[in-house]
């Protein structure tokens, strides 16, 4: 009474606890008073199932019972998970026949991020719409796989979805698009070339060929010693030990 209907509709407990004793203490001014003279409990005895629906390509489009505050992944668990011909980059999240919002799974499927937090409705449909597109990564990367990419991504963004460059990758890569041709690029330009639907990144070993460099007659420790780039016939007389033996002689 004097308070009036109050609407908790799409809060989460704390911002309903939080608006109620606000409301509430408008006419009950002791529940705020220091020290408090009156006292404020908040709960909730049983919380209502609601019906939200999945459709599109999932392997069990239909409608499911669920919790207020249940997520996207739970849902898509229980539908089954998405088929082959789903994407995972744009589900739309879809309220009184008004798309409200659009769900990418890929940070939180490479651990990258998360998805965007929303409360359900009663009535609510989560639609997957079909792949627009595939690129395959192979090579050195961590993850090679076949990858859904969005418009204007880059190579470099893609690629970060499949855990990025090993150890071993090299300094170029190759890119061959629908049209079958083939581009080599430097790694250092992938954040400047954006990637279409058909093409294929391979990223090459580096070269495991080792390199010698031989010298034997008076040096102490003659043999193989490794080349690397920019070393000198300076650089291998000292560590082999030519200048000593010339100093001793």
């Amino acid at each position: 009474e004097n308070v009036g209907l109050i609407h908790l509709g799409g809060k989460t407990i704390e911002n309903a606890e939080d608006y109620v004793l606000s409301r509430f203490s408008k006419v009950y001014s002791t529940l705020i008073e220091k020290p408090a003279t009156s006292y404020f409990n908040f709960s909730i005895g049983k919380v209502k199932t609601i019906s939200v629906t999945v459709s599109g390509h999932v392997m069990r489009p239909g409608s499911y019972l669920i919790h207020p505050s249940g997520n996207v992944i739970n849902l898509l668990i229980s539908s089954g998970g998405i088929d082959d011909t789903g994407t995972m980059r744009n589900l739309k999240l879809v309220r009184n026949e008004t798309t409200i919002d659009s769900i990418d799974l890929y940070p939180l499927l490479t651990g990258l991020g998360q998805i965007n937090k929303f409360n359900f409705l009663d009535g609510d449909i989560i639609l997957v719409p079909s792949r627009k597109g595939t690129i395959a990564i192979t090579g050195a990367v961590q993850k090679p796989a076949y990858y859904e990419p969005t418009n204007g991504e880059t190579a470099h963004e893609l690629v970060s979805f499949a855990g990025g460059l090993t150890q071993r990758a090299g300094t170029h890569y190759s890119k061959v698009n629908p049209t079958k041709k083939n581009i080599i690029i430097s790694v250092d330009l992938m954040n400047n070339f954006q990637v279409q639907n058909g093409d294929s990144l391979h990223f090459p070993m580096k070269n495991s060929i080792e390199v010698h460099v031989s010298i034997y007659g008076a040096v102490s420790s003659p043999g193989n010693y490794p080349w690397y780039r920019g070393i000198t016939l300076s650089d291998i007389l000292s560590i082999s030990g030519a200048y000593d033996s010339q100093s001793q002689d």
